[in-house]
């Protein structure tokens, strides 16, 4: 809560990727604050013409995956701006299920990848771990929204 109050008062705007495969939805475990998340970063005006660019630009940066504007819901499934704080996380479906292969720079800012059962993330995501990793803070709100949109549940 501490490093976001600091982005509500001094100011920081990103975007991020919920990235599904089927039933299936993947999730980022995050080195700060450790916990479980969808992939996403900060907005940078010298590469990003606007928030699903850094959607897009996060997640090939992480993550090594590639994704089309087209291949992206439009439609953000959470919007967040308080203070001079501002968020947007965006959806996309893919056909094939993507090799994980991020640029090495940017491996400090995560510790794995995890695919797991959208209709079961919670169990699986701490499924055979040594250690119970929390959610970030709107996961489960996003992950109802996305449930909602989405048509086999």
């Amino acid at each position: 809560m501490k490093a976001l109050y600091k982005y509500i008062t001094e100011g920081y705007s990103g975007a991020g990727l919920i990235i599904t495969f089927e039933d299936e939805v993947l999730f980022q475990l995050r080195k700060y604050p450790r916990s479980w998340a969808f992939i996403g970063g900060g907005y940078d005006k010298t590469k990003d013409k606007d928030f699903l660019d850094t959607a897009i630009r996060e997640v090939f940066e992480e993550s090594g995956i590639k994704i089309n504007k087209e291949d992206v819901d439009k439609k953000a499934i959470h919007k967040l701006g308080f203070g001079r704080y501002k968020w947007v996380l965006y959806h996309a479906s893919l056909s094939k299920r993507p090799t994980i292969n991020g640029k090495k720079e940017f491996s400090n800012e995560y510790i794995k990848y995890k695919w797991v059962k959208i209709n079961n993330y919670r169990f699986q995501l701490n499924e055979k771990e040594k250690k119970h990793y929390r959610l970030y803070f709107f996961v489960s709100y996003q992950m109802k929204v996305l449930q909602k949109r989405l048509t086999f549940f």
